[in-house]
């Protein structure tokens, strides 16, 4: 994510580069040292930092950070406790968790899960040997590096001669711990969490690495942590060669599990260490004995009593995302951008973050510049005054191409005009607007859009680094424009007829161009053609037979789809090179309609058609699920933290789990909403920035709800 206008650009002399995550208690930037080394430098939030139980608490984790020796974790490089927002750098390793790897790749194979448990259980004997209890091992903090896994994140980790001392941080009533991942003494009782209780955690690791789920998953937090207290584990997938691995490691006896030494002997082949003595083994019963009443406690209510603290406890999803990431003063909001009455609440405001702001356009005469935390308009700019002598249609709407230099970028319409025999032509323009003030930097006429050149089936233009890149007024050539100034950086020709369908969208550094001719000697050819952002730097590929409609992009590959003879069945994937410009293609294992809703999101291809969503992995061919749901008529969706979110025509909003398709909550519109207009073109646009999520409807409405104050029950948006 890039950094945003608050993030500090630099901290304790390492310069900050890009925003990684948020979590419970800070901010992760990837910074850069003197000598360019990538570190993760982790800052504490800063209601947290004078906080002295906080405090304390975040100098035990770079403590104990540092006494790991960093073969199997992230080492710590530099960090200050005692500053004003207490930070942390360890060196950054890159790579993908294991949670989202899972969540777009599936599950991993047998070797992969033997390499897995390995490295885990090395990572675990290697902080146990120092004293050191994670505490917090969930996928999200298993990263997959290409020398093996690493664990990351001591966010709390807890000294284990400290807890012999008896002198525990958690206050009563905490819990500590994601809880799909934790021990049954972790939920039970924090003083009772020793090394064993990472073990429990690898284990239930191991279930979602091997099948795209936890051991204990259930539709609440609290009936998660119930099923981990009391509960059977549910190991259907698990390869048999691991099993018994697994079923050890999810004892609800501590004293059961194996020790991380045990594990590497048993993924070894070699003798299994011996256990301690039967004298040992009643020395502890007392203590066994307490553990086990207090789970059977923990199963009448003490489990949601501890849950209820939300400050503590992490998301459900696996992710660690934190309750409550959204702009600060944040609150629940819904405003109404007004538009010309004449106009049709067809179409929905358009609308981007960048620079700490909201920037949206209406389907008539402005522009808007919102307060994210408030709604509050802070400017606006009107447009240039559509002419039109079209009889019927209305005039067309204005849509964000993107921002950067301090710049947003609007699609401006400029006229319509209606030809004797009816056709209709719409001229347009881009914008440059100072997203300080509004003010216009820069202007450049483009052409039609019916039905030329289009991005995702809706816009003409597209931004790439430094450059806009537009359609001529004639269709006949796509123009380069410089992003900061709007002065030409020439023109690549875009060839065939101006009926053709074509399509311009982001491609790595570069603009794809896909263009599409129908009939002739060779039948129906999708032409690819990427564009640089100066003249001579174009790649034009060889023709591919048959109709190829872009998806998107992924992992430096240009996704299209492929139809069937008849045009009517979705039936493979092309994926071509960006830099290369090869192309694979792979069947896709059940036929998608071709007028279903699509959308490509982190790999994953979303379709909507009845309420009824299915998510297919781009990167396997394998459909990963397929739900009916509460919802329908959807629009594109947003990604993040394990979720994927979705809004309908009148404005419900529906959150599913990325890797299984279950509900996770829906509501109703807002209270006030404007009924939905039966001709509206589209469905609710969705913006996710942390927590913080903003839905635009057909009707120039714009609300904001914190997506971690629903809990699995409809009702209007808070």
């Amino acid at each position: 994510m890039t950094l945003r206008d608050s993030d500090p650009r630099e901290i304790g002399g390492y310069r900050t580069t890009e925003r990684l995550g948020s979590g419970g208690m800070g901010v992760v930037y990837l910074a850069r040292s003197a000598s360019g080394r990538r570190l993760a430098v982790k800052v504490v939030h800063a209601q947290y930092a004078d906080n002295p139980e906080f405090r304390t608490r975040f100098r035990r984790e770079v403590a104990a950070a540092r006494q790991v020796s960093g073969a199997f974790t992230a080492p710590v490089v530099d960090a200050d406790a005692d500053a004003e927002h207490p930070w942390m750098a360890t060196l950054y390793i890159p790579g993908e968790n294991l949670g989202a790897h899972v969540r777009k790749d599936g599950p991993l194979p047998l070797p992969r899960l033997r390499e897995l448990a390995t490295g885990l259980a090395e990572a675990l004997r290697d902080l146990h040997r120092v004293g050191v209890i994670h505490r917090d091992l969930k996928p999200a903090n298993v990263m997959l590096a290409e020398d093996g896994p690493r664990v990351i994140d001591f966010g709390i980790s807890r000294d284990a001669h400290l807890y012999d001392d008896g002198q525990d941080l958690t206050e009563t009533g905490r819990v500590m711990g994601t809880p799909p991942f934790m021990s049954p003494e972790q939920l039970a009782d924090p003083r009772e969490v020793g090394p064993a209780a990472d073990v429990f955690s690898l284990g239930s690791v191991l279930v979602y690495a091997a099948t795209g789920r936890g051991p204990f998953d259930s539709v609440s937090p609290f009936e998660t942590a119930t099923r981990v207290v009391t509960g059977a584990p549910e190991l259907d997938g698990v390869p048999p060669e691991l099993r018994p691995l697994v079923e050890a490691c999810l004892d609800k006896e501590p004293k059961s599990r194996p020790t991380p030494d045990e594990l590497l002997a048993m993924l070894e082949g070699r003798p299994v260490p011996a256990r301690p003595t039967a004298e040992a083994e009643a020395a502890a019963g007392p203590r066994r004995r307490r553990s086990r009443w207090v789970a059977a406690a923990a199963a009448a209510g003490v489990v949601l009593a501890a849950l209820a603290s939300l400050l503590v406890v992490r998301a459900a999803d696996g992710d660690g995302a934190a309750t409550g990431d959204v702009p600060e003063g944040w609150r629940p909001w819904n405003v109404q951008l007004k538009k010309e009455k004449k106009l049709p609440a067809t179409v929905a405001p358009d609308c981007l973050n960048a620079y700490e702001a909201l920037y949206c356009t209406t389907e008539s005469t402005k522009a808007v510049k919102l307060d994210p935390a408030t709604g509050r308009e802070l400017w606006h700019k009107r447009f240039h005054k559509v002419t039109t002598d079209a009889s019927s249609d209305p005039p067309g709407e204005r849509r964000m191409i993107g921002a950067a230099h301090g710049l947003v970028y609007v699609h401006d319409l400029r006229s319509v005009t209606e030809s004797p025999t009816g056709e209709i032509d719409q001229q347009y323009a881009v914008q440059a607007l100072d997203a300080g003030t509004g003010e216009v930097r820069w202007t450049e006429p483009t052409s039609r859009t019916d039905p030329t050149v289009v991005t995702d089936g809706e816009i003409s233009a597209v931004l790439v680094g430094e450059t806009v890149f537009m359609p001529d007024g004639k269709g006949k050539a796509i123009l380069r424009v410089d992003a900061r100034t709007g002065t030409s950086r020439g023109s690549a020709s875009i060839g065939g007829e101006v009926d053709d369908m074509r399509f311009l969208l982001p491609a790595g550094d570069r603009a794809a161009l896909i263009h599409q001719t129908v009939g002739g000697d060779e039948g129906t050819t999708t032409h690819v053609t990427f564009l640089g952002g100066d003249k001579g730097q174009d790649r034009k590929l060889k023709p591919i037979r048959g109709l190829l409609a872009p998806l998107g992009t992924d992992r430096g590959d240009l996704v299209l789809l492929r139809t069937d003879d008849m045009e009517i069945k979705v039936t493979h994937q092309v994926r071509i090179d960006l830099r290369t410009g090869e192309r694979q293609e792979l069947r896709l294992p059940q036929n998608l309609s071709w007028t279903e809703h699509r959308w490509l999101a982190d790999g994953i291809v979303y379709g909507e058609s009845s309420g009824r969503v299915f998510a297919l992995s781009v990167r396997t061919g394998r459909t990963l699920w397929d739900r009916g749901t509460s919802v329908n008529s959807l629009g594109a969706p947003v990604v993040a933290g394990g979720t994927v979110y979705f809004g309908n025509i009148s404005g419900r909003m529906l959150a599913l789990d990325t890797a299984t398709g279950d509900e996770r909550w829906s509501t109703l519109a807002p209270k006030g909403t404007p009924p939905a207009d039966p001709l509206a073109e589209e469905a609710t646009r969705l913006v996710l920035d942390g927590d913080a999520l903003y839905a635009a409807l057909p009707g120039s409405t714009v609300f904001s709800i914190d997506v971690t104050q629903h809990r699995n029950t409809p009702g209007p948006a808070r």
